[in-house]
């Protein structure tokens, strides 16, 4: 891990770390290589420069950290591939009154370790900030366990206003002032959704206009949505202005299916798990929410959403197998004599008390409720085979609930589940072993491009 050193005196402050595709430019090259080739030219993030340029002037050095080895740099000079060289970056930064004091190297990826070392070089009062795109990056940083250290999602309004806080700019820097800075998160925001009607993102005004009907009938939801709306107008304020598309039509399609959410909410009609395998394809392009590891705060929170809107086709679930149990206690009490009679009977109650319970407006109230319900009157079910069979297929529904559906699991599907977790995980480094084999054999014998690696 090399630092190339431009300025060697420390800031007593610290300093401010930008990564480079994807943070301290607009475009995302390295995900996106084929819009980089039809797209030569790349752009430095408007937002960025004002806040590292603020760090600066409040006293931190800046620097940049990239995982490009150096002589990558010498290829890029000589290449058009939607990027720019690293020292391109320094000498457009220095156009604008900001001054890169060292270019730090971190081949390995993950910049948590890199972070460290840098932290060293400074004095103890210092910290370390690190300003990234992506998720993995600010949560490798947090998993150093140093308070010296600090790492921020540079499209998240939450982590931009908590830099600013950090950096504890002067009440009268123009960031600070009445947060009238056209580029303080709020104004970001408020300039997308007020744009004119020519300019204007219509899914995310149209997703920002439903918010307090919504609100009415659904606070948690509405609240949840504005945070989402709040990363997506980050986001497209710099690929907006940069005409984007790869982002803009990311930002289009996670718009578009809150929006249809919202409207689903906001008018008591019944949202599907169509609706949500649709947005989680669209979105994410998985097979399951299971399989998204999110890479951004809004990839985090669209991610929860989605999870959580699973409880209204599972509320919807739960009443239709209640009803339909019900209607078949209704048929065989007509013939049922006795003790057989009662115990028809008293499942009958459960199962209309449990229904009862799925009418609570707020559905997380109903979904505790019901569960309550539930565990008070397997007893009752468990006189009748037919209630045995519906304890079983409640259970079965219940295990789709995000977050505590696997305390409805059996001990057998529990230790199960463990062990496709570990063989996926085995099948997945036997798949990396089988890929650098192969390519190591590549290597040697010279094999053309395009033959497989398996």
């Amino acid at each position: 891990m090399a630092t190339d050193k431009i300025e060697s005196a420390k800031s007593k402050k610290g300093f401010v770390a930008i990564d480079i595709d994807g943070t301290g430019l607009v475009e995302k090259i390295d995900k996106n290589f084929g819009y980089g080739l039809m797209n030569e030219q790349s752009h430095v993030r408007q937002t960025l420069i004002q806040y590292i340029r603020a760090a600066q002037e409040a006293g931190y050095d800046i620097i940049i950290l990239t995982a490009r080895p150096a002589p990558i740099e010498i290829a890029l000079r000589n290449l058009n591939i939607g990027t720019k060289p690293t020292q391109d970056i320094v000498d457009y930064l220095k156009e604008h009154d900001i001054n890169v004091k060292a270019i730090a190297r971190s081949p390995a990826g993950l910049k948590g370790k890199k972070m460290q070392e840098l932290i060293q070089e400074y004095p103890e009062e210092a910290i370390g900030v690190l300003f990234d795109d992506q998720l993995k990056q600010v949560n490798d940083v947090k998993k150093q366990g140093n308070n010296q250290l600090k790492a921020f999602d540079v499209n998240s309004k939450g982590d931009l206003e908590e830099y600013l806080g950090l950096i504890q700019l002067a009440d009268t820097h123009p960031l600070m002032v009445g947060k009238a800075h056209p580029f303080h998160p709020e104004n970001i925001i408020k300039s997308v959704l007020d744009a004119s009607p020519g300019k204007r993102n219509q899914d995310l005004v149209n997703l920002n206009q439903k918010l307090k009907t919504l609100e009415a009938k659904f606070p948690d939801e509405a609240r949840d949505i504005k945070k989402i709306l709040n990363e997506l107008c980050i986001r497209f304020f710099e690929a907006d202005y940069r005409q984007y598309r790869p982002e803009i039509d990311w930002i289009n399609a996670a718009a578009k299916h809150l929006n249809v959410l919202a409207d689903k909410l906001s008018n008591d009609n019944q949202i599907t798990y169509a609706d949500l395998e649709q947005a989680r394809h669209e979105i994410f392009s998985k097979s399951s929410l299971a399989h998204v590891i999110p890479n951004s705060r809004c990839d985090e929170l669209i991610k929860n959403f989605l999870q959580q809107m699973i409880k209204f086709p599972l509320i919807d679930e739960l009443r239709t197998q209640c009803n339909t149990f019900s209607a078949a206690l209704a048929y065989e009490g007509h013939n049922a004599e006795g003790e057989e009679k009662e115990a028809i009977k008293l499942q009958q109650i459960a199962v209309k008390e449990m229904v009862e319970t799925l009418k609570n407006k707020d559905p997380n109230i109903a979904l505790k409720n019901f569960q309550d319900k539930f565990e008070s009157n397997q007893d009752v079910f468990a006189n009748t085979m037919a209630g045995k069979d519906f304890v079983e297929s409640i259970r079965t529904i219940l295990k789709s609930l995000p977050f505590i559906g696997s305390f409805f699991e059996k001990e057998s599907e529990k230790i199960t589940d463990e062990i496709k977790k570990i063989s996926q995980f085995y099948k997945s480094k036997l798949t990396d072993l089988k890929a650098a084999d192969a390519s190591a054999i590549e290597d040697q014998e010279d094999i053309q491009p395009g033959r497989s690696s398996l």
